[in-house]
Order: C-alpha cells, then structure tokens, then sequence
C-alpha cells in the first residue's frame, strides 16, 4: 500500500524474480552414479551428488509425536552411520516425524558438528533444543531465497511455506544445473511460485495427519460423517497434489514424507479410521493428468539413479 502526495492510496503487487533464476546454469551432462538419491524412510532421503551426500529430516528411530506415529518402512540397517556420514543435513521444520531428537541424539554422540540447515522461521526449528539435551554444534539458520553454496557444482536455497511461514520450509537443489524440489509438508510452498521442469519433485502424499475430527465425539461426529469427511479430505489432496505437479512439470515425480502408522495398540480407532492416500493412488492420478512426467514410488532403501533416469524414464 503506498499513500500518495495528494492524500489518496494506491496498491502496488510487486512481481520480484523468481530467487531460483537468479545466477542461472545451464545444465551439465550427468555421468552415471553422479547423483543418486536414496530413500530410508518416510521424508528421509539420502542424496548423492558427487562427493558430497545431503540429508534431509532424518527419523530413523523412535517415534514421533508422544509415540502416536511410528515408521511405516524399517530404514536400512546402516542408516545411522548413514546420517553420520553425511556431509550436511536439512530438516524442513520442528514436528518430530522430521526434527526426531531420537535420531539427532545419536548423531549428536558420534559428529555433533554435521552442517545443519534449517530456514529462518519466526518459530525456530530448533526451539526445544535446550530442553532436549541434545548436543549440536552446526546449525546453520538459513536465509530465505538465497543460493548457499556448498562447492562449484552444489547449491541450494529453502523457501517458506505460504500457509504457514512461521514454521514450514521446503527446499530447491540444483547440482549442474538439475534442480530437485522437494516441498516436504508445505502446505503452499512458496505461496505456489515454484519453478518448473525440475528434475524431480518430491513432496507428501498421504494425509491423516490430524486427530479432527477422529477424536471429536456426539453430536455430528458420528461413524458416517467421519467417514464422509475424511474421504472428502483425501480426495482434495490428491486432486491438489496432481495439479500441482501437472501445473511444474517435472521429469519425475516422488511421493514420500506420508509412510507412517499409529501402530500403538491405544491408537488403534485412530489407524482404522483415519484411512490415509497411498502413493499408487497419486501416482495414478499424475500419470493420468501429466503423462510426460514420470513416477517413482520409493521402497526401503530403493536407489534413483538420476542420469539413467533422465535419459531413459521407461526404464
């Protein structure tokens, strides 16, 4: 809003560059087994770029949210030395399924000094740090909508989410020029200003993250409605989620961040009612809507070679 000489006002949108075109590269040719990327479980992934592996939101043990959401999936049998190995991490935002002090406990025990970044949320991501008596001794808060440049051929930039700025992230990275999205839980990355043709795009799927209404009883609240309700939300995430990717189109298209379960027997209404999307569901809806870009339906410890896939997605 500006105010004008005369007294009057006037709104002016501003239509900054998008920060992702900023210093542009024009992409390299990938060698095969340069740049793979590795699922462990739920929203951790491992990726491989040369020399260097990036992490993102290691939950590996334990589990989260006072014990409501265990891991679907069993990591690797070396994922820990894995996470400790890696050379740095991202973690999106503060909930435990992607900031787990379980996890972050044993890195903090063997390399508490492991590059750590997290966007400059108002709400910090490490805001518990203290109390959880969990030794870090690298973590790097990030600025919003800049290249952090990790070597000549490694960049990234994290972004806020639209809906919820003060605490949710997603991130950008470009190796050679190939950029990989990957918009974790936001529930409107970057206010919906992404950029297109990425490589791979990686974000959730899943849904059922909320006890509503499942933990609300009488009036309305009855079997049915619940049951219409929670089918309704389902559907409008996946609808959401597919015309997203059909509107960037990526190469290839990944849904993770989604596989946990109330496996706790007290949970057990909560895991029967609470029906979540499967990734096959999203996949099926992309590959109706945006036949050009292709799936990947990630399995413990399952490896996405990026050249091989590039160049030839059928296989």
């Amino acid at each position: 809003v500006e105010i004008l000489d005369e007294g009057g006002m006037q709104l002016v949108e501003l239509s900054p560059i998008d920060p992702w075109l900023t210093a542009p590269r024009n992409p390299l040719e990938l060698q095969e087994g340069e740049v793979k990327i590795t699922y462990l479980t739920h929203a951790c992934m491992e990726l491989q770029f040369g020399q260097k592996c990036f992490l993102f939101d290691p939950w590996l043990r334990g589990p989260a949210f006072a014990r409501g959401w265990w891991l679907l999936h069993e990591p690797p049998a070396d994922c820990l030395d894995r996470l400790c190995a890696a050379d740095l991490i991202y973690i999106s935002h503060l909930h435990s399924d992607h900031l787990s002090y379980p996890t972050l406990k044993v890195l903090s025990e063997r390399r508490p000094d492991v590059p750590i970044y997290v966007g400059d949320t108002s709400r910090p991501v490490f805001w518990y740090l203290e109390q959880s008596k969990v030794k870090l001794t690298n973590i790097k808060v990030t600025p919003f909508g800049v290249w952090q440049n990790v070597d000549e051929n490694l960049r990234f930039m994290i972004l806020m989410d639209g809906v919820h700025p003060e605490m949710d992230t997603c991130i950008i990275v470009d190796y050679k020029g190939h950029m990989i999205l990957n918009t974790v839980d936001c529930t409107r990355p970057n206010g919906g200003r992404l950029p297109q043709n990425v490589a791979l795009m990686m974000s959730d799927f899943a849904g059922g993250a909320s006890g509503f209404p499942m933990t609300f009883q009488g009036g309305k609240y009855s079997s049915s409605w619940k049951a219409e309700f929670i089918k309704n939300e389902r559907k409008k995430l996946l609808n959401y989620k597919a015309t997203l990717v059909k509107s960037l189109q990526p190469r290839i298209y990944c849904p993770f961040a989604g596989y946990f379960v109330e496996a706790h027997p007290s949970d057990k209404y909560i895991k029967n009612t609470n029906i979540k999307n499967s990734p096959e569901d999203l996949n099926a809806l992309i590959n109706k809507l945006a036949p050009d870009t292709k799936t990947w339906t990630p399995k413990p410890g399952a490896m996405l070679d990026l050249c091989l896939a590039l160049k030839d997605p059928t296989s």
